[in-house]
């Protein structure tokens, strides 16, 4: 469960509850660099759970869509320039707009060239 989970979690980051962007995205920043180089991963299993969005009454915080797609591209970015291989895989998110946000992340990492276009389709 989440205590057995909780006991690999090499780099805790706490968030007050309605963390919006610009706070969510700037401990993600920080942090990130760190976690990709102590010890360097062979591959990362991301999780982007959608539940950080506002509203979501399980999250209790406050990250916008466009916040969302920035996380994605932050994450991805940093994967690419690490030469480290990533796999998405999406988890929480209990809004009706949830699919559309994960879409919409997909297409502007499949945009700015992040993802290769080979990979949609």
């Amino acid at each position: 469960g989440d205590r057995a989970a909780a006991t690999q979690i090499t780099e805790p980051v706490r968030l007050d509850m309605y963390t919006e962007d610009e706070v969510y995205l700037s401990l993600l920043k920080l942090h990130l660099p760190h976690v990709l180089r102590n010890p360097k991963p062979r591959a990362i299993i991301y999780n982007a759970g959608t539940d950080v969005l506002e509203g979501d009454a399980l999250g209790c915080l406050s990250v916008s869509d466009s916040g969302v797609s920035q996380r994605d591209a932050i994450v991805f970015q940093a994967a690419r320039q690490n030469n480290i291989p990533i796999i998405m895989v999406t988890s929480g998110g209990y809004q009706r707009r949830t699919a559309s946000v994960i879409a919409n992340s997909l297409l502007n990492l499949w945009e700015k060239g992040i993802i290769a276009k080979n990979v949609i389709g």
